[in-house]
């Protein structure tokens, strides 16, 4: 499956490797929750939704369930590659006024959804980054330019969209304990692909 919208990235909502141990009632809200936000019509199903979205971020929040590098990816300035200087919740909260105004907002949706599945890619593109990986060990600079390259060559196999799966990429990377600089460069390497015409 290519992703070539955001949209259409939002709309997989499979249980994959990096999804995070969930007990059954944050289940049955995750079932309940719309993550595509133009499905929504008006302003009582946005509410609903809110609500629900607002009851499962407190239950993570309550039990320490979202790893620390999908918090760091939200709440730090250095992990904003787009811009460095402000976090993607600062800016967020710029915007909403407040954390609740936030989290019911319909853009955090998409963040709703990295907390619980990680990056968002097809299966078979989250098993073979991962395999590549660990071949090699404790992570040095020398492994980058190859897992660039491992990178760069699954978008192509699956005809991705670069510019939409590199911050994907980013977000596996750092599910995968690189540094998040590594990281970085590997989401680099990734958008300067030219896709051919």
């Amino acid at each position: 499956m290519a992703i070539a919208t955001r949209s259409a990235i939002l709309r997989i909502m499979h249980r994959g490797p990096f999804t995070i141990e969930l007990k059954s009632e944050e289940i049955e809200l995750i079932d309940s929750i719309q993550f595509n936000p133009h499905a929504l019509k008006g302003k009582v199903q946005t509410d609903a939704n809110g609500e629900l979205v607002s009851q499962l971020l407190n239950s993570f929040i309550d039990r320490d369930a979202i790893p620390l590098e999908r918090i760091k990816y939200f709440t730090e300035p250095e992990y904003n590659l787009s811009e460095p200087r402000k976090s993607r919740r600062d800016a967020f909260m710029q915007k909403s006024g407040n954390f609740e105004t936030m989290i019911r907002h319909l853009d955090f949706l998409k963040y709703l959804h990295y907390f619980i599945h990680g990056a968002n890619l097809p299966p078979k593109i989250l098993t073979s980054f991962s395999d590549a990986v660990k071949e090699c060990g404790q992570i040095t600079s020398g492994d980058i330019a190859p897992l660039s390259s491992s990178a760069r060559q699954l978008v192509r196999s699956y005809n991705l969209e670069p510019r939409l799966c590199a911050d994907e990429f980013y977000k596996l990377c750092l599910d995968l304990n690189l540094h998040h600089m590594d990281a970085a460069s590997i989401r680099t390497s990734i958008k300067q692909i030219r896709k051919k015409s």
